[in-house]
């Protein structure tokens, strides 16, 4: 019995100095946040997809898959990543990919936005993709949207899609025009859903000196039990 309360305190004190922080950043860790806070990654996709499908688990899937193989690059492990698109099916692209209160950075760790991607405009030019590469300025992402992300010559509609112009900053980074056939390939914009920045584990004196303490507990623990043993024998 004196054993399992011993086990257990241990097992505590582990578990608060080792908490569990769920979505932390990985390599792709932007300067200048505070320990706790939150924000999200936005990336251009290594590669293409068309724009003729209606359904926007298509486009989520396409993203998850680029993002999976940025991982061994720095993206951090088991995010959600959803399109930065409109579609026929009815879903709007800021409702897809929500984005509002905190700022965003390109996996290559420059600051977009200060509080969401779908104000207008943004600080600097999504040109990074999965693997935190440059993409080149001057190309199109199909975004199906307005620069607010409702939507706009949606993905798999009659018509041939939006899109954005890659290395803009104005409006037209998320909806330009629709002047590109839809049959063909073109990359597309995935935004991650909230990260945190991890909060430092307890230093390891301080960790010490409390499994100290308690190995020092268990010692007592442990006589008082023999002593107590020795005067039921007497």
């Amino acid at each position: 019995m004196r054993k399992s309360i011993v086990l257990l305190c241990l097992s505590s004190v582990v578990s608060f100095v080792f908490p569990l922080n769920i979505a932390e950043a990985g390599v792709v860790l932007p300067s200048g946040l505070a320990p706790g806070s939150q924000y999200q990654l936005i990336f251009v996709t290594a590669n293409g997809i068309t724009g003729t499908n209606g359904s926007i688990a298509t486009y989520n899937t396409f993203v998850a898959n680029q993002a999976a193989l940025g991982v061994a690059s720095g993206l951090p492990p088991g995010l959600a990543w959803r399109a930065v698109v409109s579609t026929a099916d009815g879903t709007n692209a800021n409702v897809n990919a929500p984005s509002g209160a905190y700022p965003v950075y390109t996996t290559s760790g420059i600051m977009i936005a200060t509080a969401g991607i779908y104000s207008g405009s943004v600080l600097a030019p999504v040109l990074s993709d999965q693997y935190g590469a440059a993409v080149p300025g001057g190309g199109a992402a199909y975004t199906g949207s307005t620069a607010t992300g409702s939507g706009l010559n949606v993905l798999g509609g009659f018509n041939n899609p939006q899109f954005g112009r890659l290395g803009a900053t104005n409006s037209t980074w998320l909806s330009e025009s629709n002047l590109i056939n839809g049959f063909g390939h073109q990359r597309i914009y995935a935004l991650s859903e909230l990260i945190a920045v991890p909060i430092p584990e307890a230093s390891s004196a301080v960790f010490g000196g409390m499994i100290t303490g308690l190995l020092g507990f268990a010692i007592v623990v442990s006589r008082i039990g023999r002593k107590g043993l020795i005067a039921d024998a007497a």
